[in-house]
């Protein structure tokens, strides 16, 4: 399988910086076939450029957002979403990928979530850590779903059409597209910044629930949310799940976890 490396997330050269350099390593310690659309340029026109020439190459499988960050939902409008769904790609990312990955469903395309390029190494420090995601690369399959029932029980997940990611880009973009998650669980996962308390968590879930209470999900789906208490620790993810399960449960629909850090995670 041939990869696009893209980027919409951030308006920086990654090429002259040395991080970005060790996670280019990693494509070649693995012998992932990619090419670079994105590596050398800073400007959304030249960005978007790049984007658009992955998804005329004939040879390109996948289209991976190399990273996260804030300019996403600047090029919603600027992506033709008809050669989106002419070339028919497949697409993977994380974080900010959300904004993009809507987009793509509404338009009927597959899109992963789980995983971006930048700090890849730290992430998954080791060679069994990051198998799974290599034969990803690799391959374009995914691994059967390992997944906890968190409230009720859910079965056959595999089976089931998934949509969601970041948490409040999952409720903004929710409220603008037309994807009707009656036949979908929906995967939440929050991170923002350091400091975060558990109220703050709920907050952004409250949101979450006006926008959803016309138009419920058939059960959630929470991922490797991080918060870090004001010291700067991490919170413990079975007690932010217990947080998510607290203000879901009214639903009577069911829960679980998928650590979407160690499993991908398809979006349809």
């Amino acid at each position: 399988m041939k990869v696009a490396l893209v980027n919409f997330a951030k308006y920086e050269k990654f090429n002259s910086i040395d991080s970005f350099k060790k996670d280019l390593e990693f494509l070649k310690e693995n012998n992932i076939d990619y090419v670079d659309y994105c590596f050398n340029y800073n400007k959304k026109k030249d960005l978007l450029s790049g984007f658009r020439k992955a998804l005329a190459n004939p040879d390109i499988d996948l289209i991976w957002f190399v990273c996260g960050g804030n300019k996403t939902i600047k090029f919603l409008d600027d992506v033709d979403w008809n050669e989106v769904k002419k070339a028919n790609k497949i697409y993977a990312g994380a974080s900010d990928f959300t904004h993009f990955s809507f987009k793509a469903v509404e338009n009927d395309q597959v899109c992963y979530y789980g995983t971006s390029l930048q700090s890849i190494k730290e992430y998954h420090p080791t060679i069994s850590s990051r198998k799974y995601l290599v034969d990803f690369l690799q391959t374009g399959k995914i691994e059967k779903y390992n997944h906890k029932n968190l409230y009720k029980t859910v079965s056959n997940l595999d089976n089931e059409k998934i949509i969601g990611g970041h948490s409040f880009l999952t409720t903004f973009m929710l409220s603008e597209t037309e994807i009707n998650l009656k036949d979908r669980f929906l995967l939440i996962e929050h991170h923002y910044i350091p400091g975060e308390s558990l109220e703050d968590l709920e907050y952004f879930i409250d949101q979450l629930k006006r926008v959803i209470k016309g138009n419920l999900p058939k059960g959630f789906i929470l991922g490797h949310s991080m918060l870090f208490n004001k010291k700067g620790k991490m919170i413990n993810i079975n007690i932010i799940n217990k947080k998510f399960v607290e203000c879901l449960k009214e639903y009577q629909l069911p829960i679980a976890y998928i650590d979407h850090f160690k499993q991908i995670v398809k979006f349809s």
